[in-house]
């Protein structure tokens, strides 16, 4: 079955594309709610990416039900995408290495694993152009040790997508890390403490 985009996944990848490649912005967030369809508006801007030669492997951190039930049916569903090969990173330490020693177009690595990968990865070359962050919201702590392992790892991964549809469902505080590791800082600065002083009583 073919994806064609109804409208308003017209506008999210239209949104994507316009933002990453005719801005040349590194970053991006979608906020849609759940079932209308973030996954494949951004498997078709990834796949875009890919074809025109700006990106060639993409690192998705995900809950991990949604690594294991989501992206790689998502992928299947649709005929325009069962061509990109995805690898899923988790397991102990010796199943996720050789998870990544494998040639795939897409890495699914599970959030908890964020800190093991950011360790992994400090003396070794990042294979990862593209960081998809499915449910940013589970970075919306500043401080805790996944944020920051993400933290040292943005600098290295040209685009960045951040994708939910509750980016701060108890507190509006919480947006600033997840707009943080889509932009690097462009749109609410780059430190949390000006931010609060900013918007905050």
């Amino acid at each position: 079955m073919k994806f064609e985009p109804r409208g308003y996944q017209n506008h999210a990848i239209t949104w994507l594309t316009h933002r990453t490649v005719v801005e040349g912005k590194e970053g991006a967030m979608l906020l849609m709610d759940p079932g209308l369809g973030k996954t494949a508006c951004t498997l078709y801007w990834f796949d875009m990416l890919m074809r025109f030669g700006f990106a060639k492997k993409a690192l998705i951190l995900a809950p991990l039900r949604v690594v294991y039930s989501v992206w790689r049916q998502e992928r299947d569903r649709w005929d325009q995408f069962r061509h990109l090969r995805t690898q899923i990173v988790h397991g102990k330490t010796r199943e996720k290495i050789q998870s990544l020693a494998k040639d795939a177009d897409i890495y699914l690595v599970n959030v908890e694993n964020t800190v093991w990968l950011q360790d992994y990865l400090t003396y070794r070359d990042n294979p990862f152009d593209t960081l998809i962050l499915d449910e940013s919201s589970k970075f919306k702590n500043w401080t805790s040790k996944r944020t920051d392992a993400l933290k040292k790892m943005v600098d290295q991964l040209r685009f960045r997508v951040c994708l939910t549809g509750t980016p701060c469902k108890n507190s509006l505080m919480h947006i600033f890390p997840q707009v943080y590791l889509a932009d690097k800082g462009e749109a609410l600065g780059k430190y949390i403490s000006k931010f609060q002083e900013q918007y905050f009583y």
